[in-house]
């Protein structure tokens, strides 16, 4: 006989599955314990109730302060619109306008072939009187006006400033620290800066001077180009094209 392999299949008992099944149903009644099922109530509508015509009077009325409001809004702005009508309709009255009025200048100071090319102004013998001070190219020399009071100066007091030397321009300032007031001039002739130290009188110590080559200084400012608080001389030179600068040492 030929064998065979027989397989054997468990049985399972009657109690086994009614077991099974309890378990089953306790299984679920505690799952409906844990999670409820939530009932949806029944919500109904809310009755909407008609306004009365009262209330509907209550909710078309204008509000009271808006409307004053906009009136006072209404009327500036119409006052305003006037007055502008008004002021720009209106003839205006002729104003006092300011003007710049010039005197009649001084008696001529300047004597004749003197030729001045530039002019400065400084208190030269400290009377608290601006001064004038000119040169002349026509006579090479400076010309020193001390003024007396608002409308006189002095006679002109001269200080050569070489042959031929033709001042063109002058600066002032205090070169020396002195409190003096002193005077630089351009001489285009000579091609030199000339200093002229005063005393504080309206008087000046005689030129000293400063070679400039052959660059024919025409201009000249004073300054300090450096911030060492000394003056400086910048120099304008027609014959070159260019600027020089003297500084100044005190």
């Amino acid at each position: 006989m030929t064998s065979m392999d027989i397989e054997m299949l468990p049985l399972e008992h009657p109690n086994d599955q009614i077991s099974s099944d309890t378990n089953s149903r306790r299984t679920s009644n505690s799952i409906q314990n844990q999670h409820p099922i939530e009932t949806i109530p029944n919500v109904l509508p809310k009755t909407v109730r008609t306004p009365s015509k009262k209330a509907k009077h209550l909710l078309h009325k204008p509000n009271s302060k808006k409307m004053v409001f906009m009136f006072v809004l209404f009327t500036c702005i119409s006052m305003m619109i006037s007055i502008l009508i008004v002021c720009f309709s209106s003839p205006k009255p002729l104003g006092t306008t300011c003007a710049f009025i010039l005197k009649s200048e001084a008696p001529s100071l300047i004597v004749s072939d003197s030729h001045p090319h530039s002019i400065a102004v400084a208190d030269f013998n400290n009377d608290n009187l601006p001064d004038i001070v000119v040169p002349n190219s026509g006579t090479n020399s400076l010309g020193i006006f001390l003024r007396l009071d608002n409308t006189t100066f002095k006679d002109q007091i001269t200080y050569s400033t070489g042959s031929g030397s033709l001042p063109y321009a002058v600066g002032v300032g205090d070169f020396n620290h002195d409190q003096h007031i002193d005077i630089a001039v351009a001489n285009y002739g000579a091609n030199n800066i000339g200093i002229f130290l005063g005393i504080g009188n309206g008087t000046f110590m005689s030129q000293i001077t400063f070679s400039t080559g052959s660059s024919r200084p025409r201009w000249i400012a004073v300054g300090d180009m450096n911030n060492d608080k000394q003056l400086d001389i910048v120099v304008a030179n027609y014959g070159t094209n260019d600027i020089g600068i003297l500084f100044g040492d005190g």
